[in-house]
Order: structure tokens, then sequence, then C-alpha cells
């Protein structure tokens, strides 16, 4: 069986999402809030309970319909998750600097 750490990795450079043709999993964030909020309880050294169960909600399965899944398709759904988190992050990030530069533009 593939060392999960393997899936996850892969399964977020397969997205291949860019900002700037820089990954966007490498992108530096300019604006972004720090609430000091931490995920204890690490499945396999990557996954939390907390990521998983917010996975499973966020892709709309039952609990039974989740474990009945795959390993593979488990990660891959978890990494779709994560990216989805970052794109909005990103977004979020692009709008506040082009807020800024307005805001300069107006002085």
């Amino acid at each position: 069986m593939e060392p999960r750490r393997n899936k996850f990795a892969q399964n977020l450079i397969n997205f291949q999402i860019t900002r700037g043709g820089i990954p966007i999993v490498e992108y530096p964030i300019k604006h972004k809030l720090e609430t000091g909020i931490s995920l204890d309880g690490m499945n396999y050294g990557l996954v939390s309970e907390y990521e998983e169960l917010e996975t499973m909600r966020f892709t709309n399965h039952s609990l039974p319909e989740w474990q009945s899944l795959s390993s593979q398709i488990q990660a891959k759904l978890i990494a779709f998750h994560r990216i989805e988190k970052l794109v909005k992050l990103n977004q979020s990030d692009a709008q506040q600097i082009d807020a800024e530069r307005k805001a300069k533009k107006k002085k």
C-alpha cells in the first residue's frame, strides 16, 4: 500500500492551480489573519480528525459513505478541500491588494 503522504502531496500538485505563474501551494500570501488555531490529533501524521470530518461535510458524505471510500479517493477529496480553501485565501489576498492599490491612486 502506498503511503498516504505521497498521495496527498501528489494530489495537491495534480490540481495545477497557479497564481501569477506560481503554484498556489507556494504563493506567498501578503494578507492573512493569524488566528492561532492549530489542529492536533493528526491521523497518519497528515490529517486531523477535524479536517477529515470537515472534508466529509464539504463533499456531502455520511460517515459510512466516507469509510467505504478507498484511501486514494479520500486523499483526493481532502486535497481538493485543502486547495479550495487555499484558492479562497488567495482570492481574498488579491482583493485586498487591489483595494490597497486603488486607495493609493486616490491619494
